[in-house]
Parts: C-alpha cells; sequence; structure tokens
C-alpha cells in the first residue's frame, strides 16, 4: 500500500461537477467500493452498478470508517467530505492510479485484447520476452504473475484498484514488462481507462459475452476502447485476417503494425503455414518495423517450428513473436522460445497420453469450438470423443451457435461420440445450466442429426467417455467453466493416478 495521499491530490485528474462536506482535506489511506471491505480510512466510490446501485451502501461504509465520497449524484450530507463526477467507473479508475502513484508509467504494459487467444498469447509473449532476461508479469484469466510467482485469477482483468495495485507490487519486484489480457468487460466498466499501455495486441473477433453487451456493435465497441486510449507513441499489432479489425483498431492513434496469414497487404506474414502434427510456418517481417526504444528491426524471416497444434496457435505466435521482436528479443530467441512453449493449462492441454488421448480444452464461443475441432480434425484420430459442457449463465443464444459448431465438425470428423453435460455437480450457482440453455443447445444438435448422450453430472459423463474410450481414441473435454473440474474427474474415473504416460503442459500449477 501506497503512503498516505490526500485527498486533493487523488481528484485531480477528475472533472468534478460538484463538491461539499468539511472543509478539512482527508487523508486517504486506502480505496474500496465494496461497502464491505471498508476500513478505517477509505475513499468510498458509488455509482450504479449491474445489479445493485452503489449510493444505497454510502451510509453503511460512512459508518465503517470511510472519510470521503465520490459518486454520481448530489450528496446530502454535510458531515463528511464529497465529490459529484460525471462517471463514478472513470472515477475510480482515475483515483486508482493516483493513489499507486500511476505504476504502468514505469512499466512496459502490453495488453491483448480479442475473443480468443488472449491466454495463450500472453504467455507465449512473456516466455519469449524472459529470454531476453526481462522480467515478466502477467495479469489475465488463469493467474497473475510477478516475475515467476503465480497466484490464481478469479477474473480476466480486475478492477481497477486491484489492477493498479497489482502493477504497484510489480514495480516493486523489479518487473520491467507486462503482459496483460484485457477483457470487454474490464473496457466496457472503465477498469483501464487510466492504464499506460506502451504496445496493445488484437487476436480475433467472433460472437461472445452477448448476455453483457446485447449486440455484436456493442461487443465490437467496447473491444475498441483499447485502441483509443493507445497513445501515439504506443504500438498496436493487429490481425488483419479479422474482418472486424478496422472497427477495433482502425482508429487507434498509436503506430500501427498489421499482420496476418492471408491477407497480402500486411507488415508481418506468416508464410509457408503448415498445421498437420503440430504446426510450423516462417515470421516474416516484410519491411523494417520500429523498436520500442529505438531502432528498427526487419526484413527478416524466421522459421517457427510449435509443440501446439492449430491454424489458432499460428496465430498466436505470429502475435507474440512480432511483440517480442520490437521489443528487441533477437530473432534466434524468438525460434528456440515459441518451439520450447508447451501450451497453457486448459488451452488444447493433453492431459492423459496413455493407450488413449485425452485433450482438455476451454473452448466457449462459437470461434473456438471451430479453432479446437479443426485443430483436432487435422490430427487424424481414429475416434474421437466428445465429451462437451454446456456454458451456463450466459444465455440459450451463445450456446445454440456453440451446438451449430459443434455439430458441423462432429459430422466430419469419423466415428464421433458426443457427450453432453451441464456439469450439475461441478459449477457453482454463476455457472449453472438453466433449461432454456440446456434445450437450445440439445436442439440445435438434433436439428443438425447429431447423435448424442446427455449427463447432467460431470463426472457421469467424464466415466462414460473412458467406459467408451479405446487404444488410439482421443477423448476431447470441451467447454468453458463447466469443464473446469474435468481433470479431477478424469483421474477418479481412471481410479487413481493418471496411467503411465501422462504428461502436464502447463507451465504454473493452479
Amino acid at each position: 500500500m501506497s503512503p498516505n495521499r490526500p485527498l486533493s491530490s487523488l481528484l485531480g485528474e477528475l472533472e468534478v461537477l460538484s463538491s461539499g462536506g468539511p472543509e478539512a482535506d482527508p487523508v486517504v489511506t486506502g480505496i474500496s467500493f465494496d461497502s464491505r471491505r471498508t476500513s478505517r480510512g477509505d475513499l468510498f466510490v458509488a455509482f450504479r452498478g449491474l445489479r445493485q446501485d452503489g449510493h444505497a451502501f454510502i451510509d453503511e461504509a460512512v459508518s465503517r470508517g470511510a472519510v470521503a465520497v465520490l459518486c454520481e449524484r448530489r450528496l446530502s450530507r454535510p458531515d463528511i467530505p464529497w465529490a459529484q463526477v460525471r462517471n463514478g467507473r472513470q472515477a475510480l479508475s482515475a483515483v486508482s492510479a493516483s493513489f499507486y502513484r500511476h505504476p504502468s508509467r514505469r512499466l512496459q504494459v502490453i495488453g491483448v485484447t480479442g475473443t480468443n487467444g488472449k491466454t495463450t498469447t500472453t504467455f507465449m509473449l512473456s516466455s519469449l520476452l524472459e529470454r531476453k532476461g526481462a522480467k515478466t508479469g502477467i495479469m489475465g484469466t488463469l493467474c497473475q504473475k510477478i516475475d515467476g510467482e503465480y497466484a490464481p485469477s478469479s477474473i480476466t482483468t480486475p478492477d481497477a484498484p486491484d489492477i493498479h495495485g497489482a502493477l504497484a507490487t510489480m514495480v516493486e519486484r523489479g518487473v520491467t514488462h507486462v503482459c496483460m489480457e484485457v477483457s470487454s468487460h474490464a473496457l466496457e466498466l472503465a477498469r483501464v481507462d487510466h492504464v499506460r499501455f506502451d504496445a496493445a495486441a488484437l487476436t480475433n473477433m467472433s460472437p461472445d459475452h452477448y448476455d453483457f453487451h446485447g449486440s455484436w456493435r456493442d461487443y465490437v465497441r467496447a473491444k475498441a476502447r483499447l485502441f483509443e486510449i493507445l497513445g501515439p507513441d504506443a504500438v498496436a499489432v493487429v490481425n488483419v485476417d479479422d474482418a472486424n479489425w478496422r472497427q477495433v483498431a482502425g482508429r487507434t492513434s498509436a503506430r500501427l503494425i498489421r499482420a496476418g496469414l492471408r491477407n497480402a497487404d500486411v507488415d508481418v506474414l506468416a508464410d509457408k503455414v503448415e498445421t498437420s502434427g503440430g504446426a510450423s510456418f516462417e515470421l516474416a517481417l516484410l519491411r523494417p518495423l520500429p523498436k520500442r526504444g529505438g531502432g528498427a528491426v526487419g526484413p527478416l524471416r524466421v522459421p517457427i517450428r510449435l509443440r501446439i497444434p492449430g491454424a489458432h496457435n499460428v496465430y498466436n505466435a505470429l502475435l507474440a513473436g512480432t511483440l517480442a521482436l520490437l521489443y528487441g528479443v533477437p530473432a534466434k530467441e524468438v525460434q528456440r522460445g515459441l518451439a520450447a512453449f508447451k501450451g497453457v493449462r486448459r488451452r488444447m492441454e493433453v492431459v492423459y497420453d496413455g493407450e488413449f488421448r485425452v485433450i482438455d480444452d476451454f473452448a466457449h464461443n462459437p470461434a473456438s469450438f471451430e479453432a479446437v475441432l479443426e485443430a483436432i480434425a487435422e490430427q487424424n484420430p481414429a475416434r474421437l470423443i466428445i465429451v462437451v459442457a454446456i456454458r451456463g449463465n450466459r444465455g440459450p443464444e451463445i450456446n445454440a451457435v456453440n451446438a451449430r459448431a459443434l455439430a458441423k465438425w462432429a459430422s466430419c470428423i469419423p466415428a464421433s461420440e458426443v457427450i453432453v453435460t451441464s456439469s450439475s455437480d461441478a459449477v457453482g450457482a454463476k455457472d449453472r445450466v438453466t433449461l432454456a440453455e440446456k434445450e437450445s443447445f440439445l436442439a440445435g444438435l438434433e436439428r443438425a442429426g447429431v447423435p448424442y448422450e446427455f449427463h447432467p453430472r460431470l463426472t457421469t459423463a467424464i466415466s462414460r467417455a473412458i467406459d467408451l474410450a479405446r487404444r488410439h481414441d482421443t477423448v476431447l473435454l470441451l467447454g468453458a467453466q463447466g469443464m473446469d473440474r474435468a481433470e479431477a474427474c478424469l483421474r477418479d474415473a481412471l481410479r487413481g493416478p493418471m496411467r503411465q504416460g501422462c504428461r502436464r503442459q502447463h507451465q504454473p500449477q493452479l
């Protein structure tokens, strides 16, 4: 926690509409918008949330020791300093950055956004930067990493106080580069408005999170926010094979670097792509590009071979490799680093490799279903057994399109077995599958003529898949939170520790 600072210094970046309360300038010793966490000396920031209105908790926050209030409505309390602001979330972002003395200005923060590929790209990039001696941090879906130490993460991009607090800790620990997954939720809710990003990358865009954003237009607009807040001295690396890249990154003031596999008008090309078995390509910088910190890199060509399969991972490696080159990682180290990269937990992760193979993937939208199943098809499995978890609490629409994506590929891969589960024994209330979501998913399979078994419990679904599996088969565990406990269920189904041949392909043990 930073030293105490006068409230006036924290409010310097805010547009204050009106203010009131005692004239004395209190000393703020903490920041919180959750009244249950307030401690004496806290500044309470009130705004209308998704389910509750923070203004309803002002009295409770003050009774618990809050010494000042930021709010979106005028406050009739002469006993406590308060300031009215236009947007409470943006105020929280600004005050958080100021309270921790703007740690992002002392770091090279690289934001990665997109529908899929954020986690793999950030882990790839972190590993490459470390090959040139950088101390790295990661903030994302799987974990928060500070120079080799990992802690589990419960949210992809946390709230503004937690972001800037973590960045301040990274500064104290000597971290130089931070690879941050930036979610559409975080962008919509102004969590990163006051993070200084040195660079950003766009992986891809496909339908997702309609339960939150409401429409495709709003989802795209949220993603574009990352590139709008980039300064002119920043750099933006975008996948221009994605049809939506101009809507997301086309108006950025940052230096734009275009990357792709199929588009001829690019700065960086993935050439000679091969995706059978593993994946390989030639990373080609077609023209000189400005290195971060001065100088230039390229033109050059770097042969790349990956352990992890799929065209989607070629895109991830293309973005990570390009950024690494821009940050001064030698081409030979980019080549070696990507060849050594073993993958990330629940991203095409081989969790058992014995008489049959079991692959686990966090597929949660149609694009990720397509990418994983295409990669599996390229491996020509003798038989594929798919255990898929319906996505809970996200609405019938996303489950309908997920079912269509699954049906398309299940009919293409010979001798596929499909086992569907709602994971009723493995999820909490916020990820519980509704009847409408279940019916939507199963109806999508039925309309496509795909036979399936349905098991409400994840443990039963996993056990059934293991009973069906024969030598040389591939079992694919597919799904988001509903499949998070699948590996533990698999161990139980195999009656104890995994059989000889099991291999982990995950860096941090979370």
